[in-house]
């Protein structure tokens, strides 16, 4: 039933995408901005408050599953075919990352900043062309693996939908600018076996050798080594050169360079939502064999 609730939840979002602001994204509002105030210091305070925000969210989701698949399996099934329709929000990442591209395409500098910064959350302003080209690509990437695959794999490998909301509000508590060390390291523990297997996918979709190259070497500078791990494996898999210093709320920030390949311009942004779209085909043609494998077996 699990691999059928994310079909249905993938096929809906392509025929009806979510808007860019949705009330379930309020409500995991509500649950970061309640436990933030407990988690801007290290302390039992914040390890607490990251737990019953953590577990407690995947709890309750576990528990109307259960209710629902007790009474009628198939509540429960539309009951998670519709939580990870709102959590994943495909399309519109897409539409987010083709609105940059069409401003840059058109010269419209400002513009792309603009749509950039409001996508990402971080001010953008500064940047040039190139630059926002090459943030636009990281973005894209990295928001793709935190935003669907990371979902997608903690919602296979736990009962019900309980995975996939803990994933995504300890994503989010993680992604607060003022979230203490122990969030980030909470974070990077939940996200670690993810970003490998979203760096291996990209891997295998990409120039392989280039990938794993960029992976091994360039992944470890990072101070997030979970975006490190993916960003360094999609540049090489691209073949395209991420990282670089950035500007970042104002400020110039200095970030180790990723892969070793193409400076990232509009022409060739295309070439990363055809690597995130392959790499989603991929893991759900994946997920499809093993949902098979266990019917047969069964």
């Amino acid at each position: 039933m699990g691999f059928l609730s994310l079909l249905a939840a993938l096929v809906l979002e392509q025929f009806r995408p979510l808007a860019r602001h949705t009330r379930v994204d309020d409500a995991f509002g509500r649950i970061r901005d309640l436990a933030a105030g407990r988690c801007r210091a290290d302390g039992f305070a914040c390890r607490v408050a990251w737990l019953l925000a953590v577990l407690g969210s995947g709890f309750v989701v576990l528990v109307v599953h259960g209710l629902l698949y007790s009474f009628w399996t198939p509540l429960a099934f539309a009951f998670d075919a519709a939580l990870l329709y709102f959590l994943i929000g495909f399309r519109r990442e897409e539409e987010s990352f083709a609105d940059v591209e069409r401003a840059l395409a058109n010269d419209d500098v400002e513009g792309a900043a603009r749509r950039l910064s409001a996508w990402s959350g971080v001010d953008r302003s500064g940047a040039g062309a190139e630059e926002l080209a090459r943030l636009t690509v990281e973005h894209a990437v990295l928001g793709a693996h935190r935003g669907i695959f990371g979902v997608i794999f903690w919602f296979v490998l736990m009962p019900g939908p309980m995975g996939a909301v803990m994933y995504r509000v300890a994503c989010d508590l993680a992604q607060a600018p003022d979230a203490s060390p122990f969030v980030r390291r909470a974070f990077g523990w939940i996200d670690w076996l993810p970003a490998h297997v979203t760096a291996l996918a990209c891997s295998v979709i990409g120039n392989f050798e280039e990938a794993v190259a960029s992976w091994r070497t360039q992944a470890p500078l990072w101070t997030d080594r979970g975006a490190g791990v993916v960003l360094a494996a999609a540049a090489g898999a691209l073949g395209m050169r991420l990282g670089m210093p950035a500007h970042e709320n104002g400020a110039v920030v200095d970030r180790p360079e990723l892969g070793q390949g193409s400076v990232v311009d509009v022409e060739n942004m295309p070439r990363a939502a055809r690597l995130v779209w392959r790499v989603l085909v991929l893991l759900v043609l994946v997920l499809a064999l093993l949902a098979i494998a266990g019917r047969v077996g069964g």
